[in-house]
């Protein structure tokens, strides 16, 4: 995961490690989920999350009930959406 600044210039960057196996669009939500939660415990609150994860986007876009690992996955990034009212989720290459 980076982080960059609104003129794209590197500000932080993370690598995370998960125990297991996932499915690649399960993969794709944590990470979603996990740089979420690290940019808000972070302090930031205006953010625009880019993912070239295609099933994640429009998983997120739409509220079709999903009750797998990746639909609770799913709900634990809505929430923090949700309530972080200055965070935005779109495709990468999407402008």
């Amino acid at each position: 995961m980076v982080i960059q600044d609104e003129e794209g210039a590197f500000v932080s960057a993370r690598v995370l490690h998960f125990e297991g196996q996932l499915v690649v669009k399960e993969a794709e939500a944590a990470c979603l989920l996990d740089a979420m939660r690290w940019v808000r415990l972070l302090g930031n609150r205006s953010v625009e999350f880019e993912s070239d994860a295609k099933c994640v986007v429009d998983a997120l876009h739409s509220y079709v009930l999903d009750v797998t690992e990746f639909g609770s996955i799913l709900n634990l990034c809505r929430v923090i959406l949700v309530g972080e009212n200055n965070f935005r989720l779109s495709l990468f290459g999407d402008k």
